[in-house]
Order: C-alpha cells, then sequence, then structure tokens
C-alpha cells in the first residue's frame, strides 16, 4: 500500500499523466470501462455522494 500512496504524490504533471496513463491503459474491453463505472458509483452511493459528473478521456 505504501508504494501504491507513493505513486500518487506528484511533483509535476508529467509524474502525474505517467500514472494516469498506465492506470488507462488497462481500460481495453467496454466491459472494463462499465465495471470501473459500477465500482465508483457503489462507492459513491456508499459515500452518500448524490450527484457526480464522471468523464474519461477516449485519447
Amino acid at each position: 500500500m505504501d508504494e501504491l500512496r507513493a505513486a500518487y504524490r506528484f511533483a509535476d504533471l508529467q509524474e502525474f499523466l505517467d500514472v494516469y496513463y498506465a492506470c488507462a491503459g488497462v481500460l481495453v474491453e467496454s466491459r472494463d470501462f462499465y465495471d470501473l463505472t459500477w465500482a465508483y458509483l457503489e462507492r459513491a452511493h456508499a459515500d452518500n455522494v448524490r450527484h457526480a459528473e464522471i468523464f474519461f478521456d477516449p485519447h
């Protein structure tokens, strides 16, 4: 967990983009997007979120 948390401490935009694209690289099939969205919505619901605006980068 410490290594994962450390990856999200960005010194600059390039470090952020490196992690962003590495994570986005696992989204390949339409089911991947569905599963990610569903997991997010379940978590948001558990956190009592009532409104969320979701976007993705088709790049």
